[in-house]
């Protein structure tokens, strides 16, 4: 279910580039032993909000109803050494109250290759949606890439704002013995937002990193590695770079459980101007982080915690603390629960400003009944709280209900 807030429309022709680079790399995927496959989806829901604009108390704010759907689809080219997915998704709510309405447009892609000695991974995201939903990071895990590398939500909530976001990690593995590898990764991000409020900032973000990897044993990897990345934002206020290494180990016992965990440290240089000065602030900080996933005969739990550092639409880059959870059970064949949760704290580094630290909670909780093979009624609640440090104001906070039907497509043979 999209939670979705009264904004503008968008059109679709800034996606244009992306489809024909998409076309390219479904044609440059090799063919041999090719499976295709197509999995649609659709969903109606309505919903019920007692602050869906995060008003802060002492100021009134109302109880509104919505209504909306979404529609996507789950489609792939598989080989036994290559595969491609693409997950697009368009969303549209209505309020009838406020006689408003807001659509989404979201593409996730992934695409892998293996040979006997190399690997690479190509995953990204083009989202495009008011920043009621985009600025509030969701409590549930991206379905294609857990660990998204960037946490860029603000936490603040424009009535005429949209924001465009476009983020790509490809990443090449080349293995030099049995044991050793050589890993090269790298992460871009732009991020565009439209509007009059002056509380987003457009940036571009680039970030390359150089890892060596040892195979402990067949369940264990290790892996140390150097980066170095250059936050920029397109008004020219700030320009960030940084470099920072990495120490970190990778368990796979079984198919059911894998876990990462890692170390860095980095060094920020911010060259901005404070009162119209030329300024340049350093900091240098530690993270740590662990992420999991234990999959049970009948449940399945996926786990964030750490500290991790990334660019924010807010301007500059954060620190992000944060506590990620999600998990589901099939109570049934046919019912299954699931519940999920984020709470974080974002911390701006390597400035003078620190006006965009706040706190941050998000949890949801619903059931899920499979009607038929394709056809499924669910319904839950959400809660979202957020405070921000330097204003010494009052927490805001929305609770929802939601009521939701959907199909979801047989989708690809096992």
């Amino acid at each position: 279910m999209l939670s979705l807030c009264p904004r503008s429309r968008a059109g679709y022709q800034r996606y244009r580039w992306l489809g024909v680079a998409l076309g390219t790399m479904m044609a440059a995927t090799p063919t041999t032993a090719a499976e295709y496959y197509i999995q649609p989806t659709a969903d109606l829901n309505a919903q019920v909000d007692t602050n869906l604009d995060l008003v802060v108390p002492p100021d009134t704010h109302r109880t509104e109803p919505g209504y909306g759907g979404d529609v996507g689809a789950t489609i792939g080219v598989a080989t036994p050494a290559s595969e491609l997915t693409l997950l697009p998704e368009l969303g549209y709510a209505d309020y009838p109250d406020s006689h408003t309405s807001a659509t989404q447009e979201q593409l996730d892609f992934t695409a892998k290759s293996v040979s006997p000695r190399d690997r690479w991974n190509l995953w990204g995201r083009v989202d495009h949606r008011d920043t009621f939903s985009s600025e509030l990071a969701s409590a549930t895990f991206d379905p294609l890439n857990p660990n998204v590398p960037t946490t860029p939500e603000t936490g603040r909530i424009a009535a005429d704002s949209k924001r465009t976001i476009v983020t790509v990690t490809p990443s090449y593995s080349y293995d030099l013995t049995p044991r050793t590898s050589v890993d090269v990764g790298a992460v871009y991000e732009s991020a565009v937002y439209s509007g009059t409020s002056e509380f987003y900032t457009n940036y571009q973000y680039p970030q390359l990193n150089v890892d060596v990897g040892w195979a402990l044993n067949p369940n264990a990897r290790a892996s140390l590695g150097v980066y170095g990345s250059r936050y920029a934002a397109n008004n020219g206020s700030s320009t960030i770079k940084a470099e920072g290494a990495t120490l970190s180990l990778d368990l796979k016992h079984t198919q059911t459980f894998k876990a990462d965990f890692e170390l860095s440290g980095e060094h920020d240089v911010n060259d901005t101007a404070i009162n119209g000065a030329p300024q340049s602030i350093s900091a240098t900080g530690l993270s740590a982080a662990m992420s999991g996933t234990w999959k049970f005969v009948r449940s399945q739990v996926q786990l964030n915690i750490g500290r991790s550092f990334t660019p924010s639409g807010a301007g500059g880059k954060y620190r992000a603390d944060q506590f990620q959870v999600d998990y589901s059970y099939d109570l049934t064949p046919r019912l299954t629960a699931a519940c999920a949760a984020r709470i974080a704290r974002y911390v701006e580094i390597a400035s003078a400003r620190n006006t965009g630290n706040y706190d941050y909670v998000n949890a949801t909780a619903g059931l899920k009944w499979s009607m038929t093979r394709t056809w499924y009624v669910g319904g839950g609640i959400a809660y979202v709280r957020e405070s921000f440090l330097a204003q010494n104001t009052a927490a805001a906070d929305n609770s929802e209900a939601y009521l939701s039907i959907g199909y979801r497509g047989l989708g690809r043979r096992q």
